[in-house]
């Protein structure tokens, strides 16, 4: 599960916008939740944005990664999680 934490702010929705263009690029299968919640934000200690975490992993903070790196990054943990279904 892919999980991006942020606001409404022009980094959170450009990370957004690029996992969903890497996902297609790499043909990876995923679900994604969006959590803007201040609330919810604040109670899972979320204090930089955008947060994004893959698999319970925290994958990056308050950057914003592009394409090529996502795909890299999901590639990699499409990979680990094939390897430990074996």
């Amino acid at each position: 599960m892919i999980e991006i934490f942020g606001s409404n702010c022009i980094k959170c929705e450009r990370l957004q916008r690029n996992v969903h263009n890497s996902l297609v690029e790499t043909g990876i299968s995923a679900e994604i939740r969006e959590v803007k919640d201040p609330d919810e934000l604040a109670s899972l200690g979320v204090m930089t944005v955008p947060t994004l975490m893959i698999d319970g992993q925290i994958v990056s903070k308050g950057r914003n990664l592009s394409i090529k790196e996502l795909n890299a990054i999901l590639t990699e943990f499409q990979s680990r999680s094939s390897n430990d279904s074996d």
